[in-house]
């Protein structure tokens, strides 16, 4: 519907040098995604570099909006945040740091081509810091969910061995902690081995 207006206006000759920006962008970015789309059914294969090229289009539209537009791109901040999370969640964290420093990135050339906020400094700096923070905190969590799993199911698989009387499985469960020690870090592979790891066979 936008692209039909501004082509509209386009061709009557009633179009701003904003709305001709604007349509130029719409179309470029429609051909992007129509080539993403097919590049997507024909390919069953996940692609890393797919999905960082989706992103930065996503990241880079929104810095577009943004930087045309005055004191109402600020509607269009949060949509920063929702591109980068959505695709940490989606695709773990490697994407959700690649979003963190992509909006930062865009959010700082708005800064520098939009006027409302080059002289709305403390706004623009605090919104900037958002960027960065919370995806920040998003990735902790995230690990953090990762560790609570790995002591979960180690904890679990150890909880086995105290029932059992199998040295060879006493043994594998052993090197499972200390397995534990570099996929999730030395705290969890010690709580793990403090309250499940048992020296002998039990009787």
């Amino acid at each position: 519907v936008t692209i039909t207006y501004l082509s509209y206006s386009f061709y009557t000759d009633t179009h701003s040098p904003v709305q001709q920006n604007v349509l130029i962008f719409l179309i470029e970015y429609l051909v992007f995604a129509l080539l993403l789309a097919r590049n997507v059914f024909r390919s069953d294969q996940p692609s890393s570099k797919r999905k960082l090229w989706a992103m930065v289009a996503d990241l880079g539209a929104i810095t577009f909006v943004m930087s045309a537009t005055q004191e109402i791109s600020a509607l269009f901040f949060g949509l920063y945040l929702w591109v980068v999370i959505g695709n940490g969640i989606r695709y773990g964290t490697q994407s959700l740091i690649r979003g963190q420093l992509l909006s930062a990135f865009g959010f700082s050339l708005v800064i520098t081509l939009n006027n409302y906020w080059s002289t709305h400094l403390s706004l623009a700096a605090g919104l900037l810091l958002t960027l960065i923070l919370i995806p920040l905190y998003i990735f902790g969590l995230f690990q953090r969910m990762s560790m609570a799993r790995k002591i979960a199911d180690a904890a679990s698989y150890l909880d086995f061995l105290k029932r059992s009387h199998d040295q060879r499985i006493i043994t594998e469960a052993r090197q499972h902690v200390e397995n534990l020690h570099t996929i999730a870090g030395y705290l969890a592979g010690d709580q793990v081995g403090k309250l499940y790891l048992v020296e002998d066979p039990p009787e």
